[in-house]
Parts: C-alpha cells; structure tokens; sequence
C-alpha cells in the first residue's frame, strides 16, 4: 500500500510498519487468499486498533495469563476513515485460526461503528481496498476466491443499509 493515498474515503498509512514481535513473527508466506474480519470492537477506529496491535506485538507475554493481550494480528485495519497497513503483506499473521489459513492469507480486520455511515464507509473502503489492490496481488487461479470476497463484501453494505447501526 502507498502511503498517505487515498482509497475512497480512507488514508492510507503504511509507513508505520510493525516488526516481528510477539503477535507477528515475521515469518514469510505466499499469500493467495484473502480473509476480512470484523474487530468485534464496536467505536474502536482503525488507529486504536493498530495501537493496540503494537502493544500486543511489544509485549512478551501476548497470549498467556500474564498479559491483557491475545496473541493475534493482521495485516490491515480499515476504517471509515483510515486504512492501516500493520505489517508486510507477505509476512505471516495469526489471524485465521488455523496453519494454514495463516500461511496463505492477507488478513483485514474492518473496524465496527455504531454510526451508520461510517459503517458504510468502512465497508465502501474495503471493497476498494480488495478491488484496487489486494485482489492484483494474489495469483491468479485465486479469481473464485476473488469473486467470492467481492460477494460477500457486497452482501455486508447491503445488510448494514438495510441496520440503523450495531
């Protein structure tokens, strides 16, 4: 991602890379799929979520019962107003839940909000996220994944219209 773009209504940060830590061990992967989640995290914006990244790839005790922190990560916060690169595309991120899902996917996390449109936002910027970017970095026998993502993106702006809010 290119630092301080725009995609739709977001600015692109990425000159904020985070290194291997706890939550992100640097390992390489050759990705050919991608994974968006919701934070789970409702008001919680994309640079809070990214701080809070940091602080659990700072601490050595991220995912024991001597830390606040779970041991995960990913690749890209969206939110309604900031995209947030949080670490190399092609580094491993303990998103999936799995091996293998981590070794082979990109992990986008999109920001939760009560307030209606900046949900839509979140979401808007995360199909222009997928369609600008991401979908020309992965191979190209990943077009039925690429279809399906873009399917189920829409699908999510279609239902959070239809919601007043979370």
């Amino acid at each position: 991602l290119i630092n301080d773009t725009k995609i739709h209504k977001a600015t692109v940060v990425s000159d904020e890379l985070l290194g291997k830590g706890s939550c992100i061990p640097g390992t390489k992967i050759n990705p050919g799929s991608v994974t968006f989640h919701q934070t789970d995290c409702i008001d919680v914006d994309a640079p809070r979520m990214a701080l809070a990244l940091k602080n659990a790839n700072n601490d050595p005790y991220a995912g024991t019962e001597k830390s606040d922190y779970r041991k995960a990560s990913w690749h890209i916060t969206v939110g309604y107003n900031k995209i947030i690169q949080n670490c190399p595309l092609n580094w491993k991120a303990y998103a999936q839940g799995c091996t293998t899902g981590n070794n082979t996917s990109i992990s986008i996390e999109m920001c939760m909000y009560t307030d209606k449109q900046k949900q839509i936002d979140t979401y808007n910027n995360a199909i222009e996220l997928f369609n600008s970017t991401i979908k020309q970095n992965i191979p190209s026998n990943a077009t039925e994944n690429a279809k399906a993502i873009e399917s189920g993106l829409q699908q999510l702006k279609n239902m959070i219209e239809s919601k007043a809010s979370y």
